[in-house]
C-alpha cells in the first residue's frame, strides 16, 4: 500500500513514461535514407520502378502521366539537400506510415520534394505519396534562419526590449527577496506577480512586422516560436509590470 500521495504521483509518472516514449516518435536514419533513395531512383530516370513501388490504391493513370512531367523538372548537376519536416505514425490497421519533405538545391534551381511510405504488418514497404514542385528560389529554408545581419533599426530595438524584459523581471525578484523590511509572507506573492509579463508584443523576425495583444499574460516574459523550416521566427516579449513597479517604488531603509 502506498503511504503517501507523493509516492502515488511518482508511481503514476513512472507508468506514463513508457507510454510517452511510444508516442514521441521521430524519423529514423534508415527511414530518412529510404525516402531520399526514392528521389535518387527517380532522378536516375527509373520511373517504372517508382510506379511499381507505389501502393496499388495510389497506382493510377494520373500518377503514370505525372511522373514524366515531374522528371522533366529535375535539372542536371549535384544538389545540396536539407530535410524540411518529417512525420511518423501508426494507423488503426497497425501500419507504419512515415514521410518527409526535402529541399534539393541544384545550381540555379530549387526543388521541393515530398515522399511518403507505408510499412504493413508483414514488413512490406510501398510508396504512398511522391511530389516534386519547383521552389520559388534556391536555399529557400535559409531565408528563414535566425540572423542579426541586415535587419531594420526597429528590429534591433525590439531585440533590446526582448532581452531587457527578463533582466528587469529577475532583478525585481532578487530585490524582493533581499528587501529587509518586507514581511516574509508577502515575498511569495510578489514573486508570483513578477514572473508574469503583461501584454504580448510579437515580431515576425523575417520581415519585422509586429502584433500587439493587450489582454494576454506571459510566463517568464519572453517566448520564441518557429512552426517549420519555411516559417519565420516569431519573437514575443511582454512587460514585467510588477518588477518595474517594485524597483521604482521600493526604497530600502536607511542604516
Amino acid at each position: 500500500m502506498l503511504k503517501s500521495p507523493i509516492r502515488a504521483l511518482l508511481l503514476a509518472l513512472c507508468l506514463l513514461i513508457p507510454l510517452a516514449a511510444c508516442q514521441w516518435r521521430t524519423l529514423s536514419a534508415s527511414q530518412d535514407a529510404e525516402l531520399r533513395g526514392v528521389f535518387e531512383q527517380f532522378r536516375r530516370g527509373d520511373l517504372q520502378g517508382i510506379e511499381n513501388s507505389f501502393d496499388p490504391q495510389y497506382r493510377t493513370p494520373a500518377l503514370h502521366a505525372a511522373l514524366p512531367d515531374m522528371h522533366d523538372m529535375v535539372p542536371p548537376g549535384e544538389p545540396q539537400v536539407q530535410r524540411l519536416n518529417a512525420a511518423v505514425e501508426t494507423d488503426k490497421q497497425r501500419r507504419l506510415n512515415y514521410g518527409a519533405s526535402y529541399e534539393y538545391d541544384f545550381p540555379g534551381h530549387g526543388l521541393l520534394v515530398q515522399v511518403e511510405k507505408r510499412q504493413d504488418a508483414a514488413g512490406r514497404k510501398t510508396i504512398t505519396a511522391f511530389r516534386v514542385v519547383a521552389a520559388p528560389q534556391t536555399h529557400l529554408a535559409d531565408q528563414y534562419r535566425f540572423s542579426l545581419l541586415g535587419k531594420k533599426p526597429t528590429q534591433y530595438m525590439f531585440l533590446f526590449l526582448f532581452v531587457l524584459a527578463p533582466v528587469l523581471g529577475l532583478w525585481g525578484i532578487v530585490a524582493v527577496w533581499r528587501a529587509p523590511d518586507l514581511p516574509r509572507r508577502w515575498k511569495p506573492l510578489w514573486t508570483i506577480a513578477m514572473v508574469l509579463g503583461f501584454m504580448d508584443l510579437t515580431m515576425n523576425w523575417h520581415d519585422g512586422t509586429v502584433i500587439l495583444h493587450t489582454a494576454q499574460l506571459h510566463v517568464l516574459y519572453v517566448s520564441l516560436a518557429k512552426f517549420g523550416p519555411l516559417s519565420p521566427w516569431m519573437l514575443s516579449t511582454s512587460l514585467p509590470l510588477a518588477s518595474i513597479a517594485f524597483l521604482l517604488g521600493y526604497r530600502p531603509p536607511k542604516r
